[in-house]
């Protein structure tokens, strides 16, 4: 095996959508989980089955209490694919993770789980394979890569699939421009968030938001427009029925949009609302808590500026 015995892998936070780009914008953001996985000395019990069958995971941070120490760990599932795929022999391995990023909340903590074990896993056997090939099998866990891609490989994204593979374009991130995230103490479960989705929509629907996801890439790709991105951020295939779940969006994006902001939308699913912003960002902030604070809701305000990086092996 050419590695090392020891890997550290740093997995950023995402927002998806970015309001009509459903299911293929997505943006990385500076909030970042830390996976390590360590070599223990030994071999597995069952050494030429391509199974990770003796692991240890520590978790620490974000939602540590609340996700799975064994095979339904979604770490472990990431290093899984990798391992399997591979048919390499098993090894006792270690992995200590951090969270940071906030777990049901709509930036992206089951993609950043997931590229965090496979990319760890990949380079502990030397990198056999290369981002997009990851991409294509973690794509069979994931099913959309409106997360996975930023998460992967940062900046502003463009993802769809096309014939069972994944089809993306990175763009520089937009310049002079930051991500304020509003992130309650609740939780929008994703099974929930699509249950609540029409199976039709209203063909001057399907324009709207069409035509809106085409400007508001335009206007991200060349920085022409992007002082006033609200009407770019509106849509009509999610958001307006997944506001129930979160009250406070429409008042966040009003009060921010008051105090300067040039953009907002629910963050993927939710619960998290994503505003985008050039100046005033302390008084964007302070606008985000006031709002909160009349539905008698806690929230934490992070300000973010966009991950152009991506996952990265330290």
């Amino acid at each position: 095996m050419k590695s090392k015995a020891l890997i550290r892998v740093r997995v950023p936070a995402t927002t998806s959508n970015l309001g009509p780009g459903f299911d293929c914008l997505g943006l990385a953001l500076s909030l970042y989980n830390d996976v390590e996985l360590r070599v223990l000395p030994g071999r597995g019990p069952d050494p030429g089955s391509g199974i990770l069958a003796d692991v240890q995971i520590e978790t620490e941070g974000e939602g540590a209490r609340l996700l799975p120490e064994g095979a339904g760990n979604l770490v472990l599932q990431g290093a899984q694919v990798v391992w399997a795929a591979l048919g390499r022999p098993a090894h006792r391995l270690q992995f200590r993770v951090q969270n940071r990023i906030p777990v049901g909340r709509g930036l992206g903590s089951s993609a950043a789980a997931l590229v965090g074990g496979a990319l760890a896993a990949n380079a502990l056997l030397g990198n056999p394979w290369t981002r997009d090939q990851l991409l294509n099998r973690l794509l069979h866990l994931e099913h959309h890569p409106d997360n996975l891609v930023p998460c992967l490989c940062g900046g502003f994204t463009i993802a769809s699939t096309a014939e069972g593979a994944v089809v993306y374009r990175r763009l520089p991130p937009p310049k002079g421009i930051v991500a304020i995230v509003a992130v309650p103490d609740f939780e929008v479960m994703t099974k929930e968030a699509r249950a609540v989705l029409p199976a039709q929509v209203p063909f001057e629907d399907a324009v709207f938001s069409l035509s809106r996801t085409a400007l508001l890439v335009s206007a991200l790709a060349t920085g022409e427009g992007c002082d006033d991105l609200f009407p770019l951020m509106e849509d009509r295939l999610h958001q307006p029925f997944r506001k129930k779940f979160v009250p406070m969006l429409q008042p966040v994006l009003e009060a921010a949009r008051a105090w300067g902001a040039v953009g907002g939308a629910l963050s993927g699913s939710g619960s998290c609302i994503c505003i985008l912003a050039k100046k005033r960002r302390k008084e964007i902030v302070e606008a985000i808590g006031q709002v909160f604070e009349t539905f008698g809701a806690p929230v934490k305000v992070l300000t973010l500026p966009i991950d152009a990086r991506g996952a990265v092996v330290r």
